[in-house]
């Protein structure tokens, strides 16, 4: 809310001053362009964008902050959200076996450099004759 000072009552009198003549275009436009530097239209439309800047400036850092933390707060939320599908699928993950597992599941103890020698109890296999 912008207060009412002496800013603002001086700047109400030549925004209606401007208003009584006609039409106030916007500041910079075509029309605008068009006006007499003494038209009070002219100058009812700086004014109007002076206070436009006047109270945008006012308002916004509580304006800001408020964006700010609606972002933070989406922010939270949003890694809050893949957080948990990164430790559901953690959690899913956690009972499948290890690459070392599955390779000592396959070879035995030795390892690949064992696979193909008998190991202890294993049948051998009988002389062969001709």
């Amino acid at each position: 809310m912008i207060p009412r000072d002496s800013t603002a009552e001086w700047a109400s009198h030549r925004i209606r001053a401007g208003q009584a003549v006609g039409q106030v275009p916007r500041y910079g436009s075509a029309a605008w362009l068009r006006l007499g530097d003494r038209d009070p239209r002219k100058v009812a439309a700086v004014v109007i964008a002076a206070e436009a800047w006047r109270w945008d400036s006012l308002e916004l850092p509580d304006r800001l902050a408020g964006e700010l933390d609606e972002a933070r707060r989406t922010t939270e939320e949003l890694d809050a959200a893949e957080w948990s599908l990164a430790a559901a699928s953690v959690r899913r993950t956690a009972s499948t076996p290890t690459l070392l597992q599955l390779e000592r599941r396959r070879w035995g103890d030795g390892g690949r450099a064992a696979f193909g020698r008998p190991r202890p109890g294993d049948f051998e296999g009988m002389a062969v004759t001709s």
